[in-house]
């Protein structure tokens, strides 16, 4: 049976478990009187229920990680990049001291950082500047 609101049976029926746990019993009019009747639904309740479990449905999203529009828009904005701290000259060596993250995210993801450091640099880096 489906009592309105039941978050229970909306989460249930969302995670596609209604038959397992629960009996929708729609009433066909509101005049009959037998025990399952009491706890039944008329059309217009279970209507509601069923825009209930969609809406809880849509809530609960999937498992998938996927960019959404906002995140595209930001990715630019928000993502660093791996920069020289300071003058670096080329044939120096990338250090601690002297590789650092900032943004903007047009460079070398930050990802790389402990794979940079050691390393010889190919070129000159002014302070700031994007590897």
């Amino acid at each position: 049976m489906y009592l309105l609101n039941s978050e229970v049976v909306l989460i249930t029926g969302a995670a596609g478990r209604v038959g397992e746990s629960t009996a929708i019993e729609i009433a066909k009019n509101g005049g009959m009187k037998g025990p399952d009747h009491k706890a039944s639904l008329d059309v217009k309740g279970f209507s509601s229920m069923v825009k209930s479990l969609r809406n809880t449905y849509l809530a609960l999203g999937n498992s998938l990680k996927e960019i959404t529009y906002a995140e595209k828009e930001n990715i630019l904005i928000v993502r660093k990049s791996l920069v020289a701290l300071k003058r670096i000259k080329k044939g120096e060596l990338f250090t601690m001291q002297n590789l650092g993250i900032k943004r903007p995210g047009n460079g070398v993801s930050p990802m790389k950082y402990y794979e940079y450091l050691g390393n010889i640099s190919m070129k000159d880096y002014d302070p700031n500047e994007v590897i």
